[in-house]
């Protein structure tokens, strides 16, 4: 006799399959406004800075796509627990949100190493609105994409 898992309604809403799609899109989403963002504030308001992540730009593709894997496989666990997951996701993300733009905050008033350059309040401002266009991506994209 086969053991055969039983699905909450959550899981049957939102399929494995299409979760870890939308977590694709969400990534590639993510990842193009944050350069759009970016070649903004370079190209066309000018910000210099000397601040690693934008000397390497190819650092903040990495760090959008690293925590955003978390974030996805985060959505996974609450479609699968939460009696409603879309809100309980939105919760979470905004906690993660403050969470994530504490040391971006942090990094004007206490001394980074020599090798992570400096960082000035144009850098900071980027980095909360990448953090911000990151979160709204995946608050938005994720649900929506991985319903059945």
């Amino acid at each position: 006799m086969a053991y055969a898992q039983k699905s909450t309604p959550a899981a049957q809403r939102y399929p494995t399959g299409k979760i870890w799609l939308a977590g694709l899109l969400t990534i590639a989403i993510a990842v193009a406004v944050n350069y759009l963002i970016f070649w903004i504030a370079t190209g066309l308001l000018g910000m210099q800075s000397t601040f690693a992540p934008f000397v390497a730009p190819m650092t903040f593709g990495i760090f959008t796509t690293l925590f955003l894997v978390i974030a996805i496989l985060v959505w996974w666990l609450i479609a699968r627990r939460a009696t409603m997951p879309e809100q309980t996701f939105k919760r979470v993300a905004l906690i993660a949100l403050i969470v994530s733009i504490i040391p971006n905050i942090l990094m004007l008033f206490v001394p980074l190493p020599a090798e992570s350059g400096a960082i000035t309040l144009a850098a900071a401002l980027v980095l909360i609105v990448m953090h911000i266009a990151s979160w709204y991506v995946a608050i938005t994209v994720l649900p929506r994409s991985s319903r059945a």
